[in-house]
């Protein structure tokens, strides 16, 4: 039992959280809000042990026990703990050094990764980093939302960062509201260097949990880079299934993947017609191996078993070729030459990486696609993460988003608009 004094300060201290916890109510900017009030806290398995490390300061247990959370987990319970966890070290004075820094998390994207299990490249890139919102327009345009002369209350545009997995090359004005600072995204940008601001994502935590595995305890199998089976009825598919039984033949290897077959994706971009069906490419009496739609252990465990990973044209910025590389499973990577001499790849940013890491092969060229995969799938690598995609170098550029005295940088991007028309111009 606790000494009377002591239970008495105690419940005290319960009391004046109470008190705090009616007065204050957090409102996530939209519907699957989630807050999350440090850069990266421990409370999931996808954070390094040096930031676990950074002092996160629980409600203790007698506060929970007034206030119980349920067990669920859901964006629910994530914001409830959050909030009493913020309450209550504020009453009782001892807060982490960044617990009070408070940022909304409100892209959908957030809740299919922490809570729903997603491990897409958005997915992925939900794991890793901390942002506003993925539709700022929708406030930015909007008088009961974006603060006004009218709406005092409101939330200020230079508080609204865009959650944009894709690098902004498709056509989107930078300026459009605040400027490329406030656009985030997964990827550098190697089409329109400055047109957004690269946080980008690591799976340096994930997928050091996984030795690399030499080469003769390996598979004789090509990974097969595709989600979907509707890559292969796409303009950008650089191969044929005709190069697939060619390669299984010349080189005595098998070729495995895990793709999901739906019908309704990217149907608009395929050469089927309206009553065709997607004809599924497994042939395992051939050599052909579909796994299904396996989960990120899964995904994992069977990718480093393989000899080498074979892109086919798309998808263009998925995060799947670096994990390849940190698996020590090197990547055989298609371009284009196109009319006007220029070359465009897959992914652009592999352009900078070659052998024995990156193999760039002509699209639809066969003998090249075939001495590279026969090259590739010879030679060992080590574990390759670029250091841009460290947990570190995330780190940095997290502590960069937060720290950042935002409104200041507003304000000098508001004064050049002063005298300016047709721009965005905003209230402090």
């Amino acid at each position: 039992m606790f000494p009377a004094s002591s239970f008495c300060s105690r419940r005290f201290t319960i009391l004046f959280i109470r008190a705090i916890a009616f007065a204050v109510f957090i409102v996530a900017v939209a519907t699957l809000g989630t807050l999350w009030p440090t850069l990266r806290r421990g409370y999931n398995d996808y954070v390094s042990a040096d930031l676990k490390d950074m002092k996160y300061v629980s409600s203790p247990l007698y506060v929970n026990e007034v206030f119980p959370h349920p067990k669920s987990k859901d964006r629910f319970t994530w914001n409830y703990k959050t909030t009493l966890d913020l309450q209550t070290c504020i009453a009782l004075k001892n807060c982490g050094p960044n617990q009070q820094k408070v940022a909304i998390l409100a892209a959908h994207w957030f809740e299919e990764a922490y809570f729903l299990g997603f491990r897409g490249g958005e997915g992925i890139w939900a794991l890793s980093m901390i942002v506003v919102r993925n539709h700022p327009k929708d406030c930015y345009t909007s008088n009961s939302c974006i603060k006004s002369q009218q709406n005092p209350r409101g939330i200020p545009a230079w508080k609204i960062f865009e959650f944009d997995y894709f690098p902004n090359i498709f056509g989107k004005n930078p300026e459009e509201f605040l400027d490329a600072r406030w656009i985030l995204s997964a990827l550098p940008n190697t089409v329109k260097p400055g047109s957004d601001h690269y946080i980008g994502f690591s799976q340096e935590t994930t997928c050091t949990q996984y030795p690399v595995i030499p080469l003769s305890g390996r598979a004789n199998t090509i990974w097969l880079f595709m989600k979907q089976l509707s890559y292969i009825y796409v303009p950008s598919f650089t191969w044929s299934v005709a190069d697939f039984h060619n390669l299984i033949r010349d080189l005595s290897m098998s070729i495995t993947g895990g793709w999901a077959i739906e019908e309704g994706y990217m149907r608009d971009r395929t050469s089927l017609g309206p009553d065709d069906k997607l004809e599924d490419i497994a042939d395992p009496a051939n050599g052909i191996f579909n796994l299904g739609v396996l989960d990120q252990p899964g995904f994992l465990d069977n990718l480093r078993e393989a000899r080498v990973m074979l892109a086919i044209g798309g998808p263009t910025w998925s995060p799947s070729p670096f994990e390849a590389l940190c698996l020590g499973v090197p990547v055989v990577h298609p371009y284009w030459k196109r009319e006007n001499g220029a070359i465009e790849y897959q992914n652009g940013f592999l352009a900078q990486y070659g052998p024995p890491y990156v193999y760039h092969v002509e699209a639809h060229n066969y003998q090249q696609l075939h001495d590279a995969i026969k090259v590739a799938s010879e030679t060992p690598i080590n574990r390759f993460i670029p250091k841009f995609m460290t947990e570190a170098a995330l780190r940095d550029r997290l502590v960069n988003l937060m720290e950042t005295d935002w409104r200041l940088e507003a304000n000098i991007l508001l004064q050049k608009r002063v005298n300016l028309t047709d721009v965005y111009k905003f209230e402090l």
